[in-house]
């Protein structure tokens, strides 16, 4: 997801070069806040095409890009509104997925995790839609949602498997 926000945040010339890890997604996320702290609405509704194979679902980042690219090339919204469009698109994606999990396996409770959960609209968003859906909604409060809550949860099991090695 990170190099799919860089890629949206250099189309919309918002940044184009990450000096810090995030920084081209932080900077996309200030834009689409921007509008969504204005309006709310009005904002071109962008998606993920979807396509089902035996390995699950499949969603067509290219074809959205290319969606986003003609949005504002032919300057049909402003630039904080397509980024809020695009952020909208990964909301209705994730709860798309979850949804289409929750066929395969019964289970109604969700754990969003992971870098892209660092971004506040995304996360708040998300954890809307899916609790609107009848799920029941954690993410992290205490370990970073991103790459050092993996290094935690790594040194953990790592901590238990050395436990039991030695019992």
């Amino acid at each position: 997801m990170g190099r799919l926000f860089d890629a949206v945040s250099a189309l919309l010339d918002v940044c184009s070069y990450n000096t810090y890890e995030g920084e081209c997604a932080v900077n996309l996320e200030k834009c689409a806040q921007s509008f969504a702290d204005e309006k709310e609405t009005g904002f071109p509704k962008f998606e993920f095409k979807v396509s089902e194979t035996d390995q699950g679902l499949i969603f067509d980042q290219v074809s959205l890009f290319k969606d986003i690219f003609m949005c504002y090339n032919t300057k049909t919204a402003e630039r904080n509104a397509i980024a809020y469009g695009f952020h909208m698109a990964v909301v209705d994606m994730i709860t798309r997925a979850i949804k289409a999990l929750k066929k395969e396996t019964g289970l109604n409770t969700v754990c969003l995790s992971g870098g892209v959960f660092n971004n506040r609209i995304i996360l708040g968003r998300a954890a809307e839609e899916l609790a609107g859906c009848g799920f029941e909604v954690y993410w992290n409060r205490k370990v970073p949602l991103g790459d050092g809550g993996i290094s935690l949860g790594q040194a953990y099991f790592a901590m238990l498997t050395e436990s039991r090695n030695r019992s």
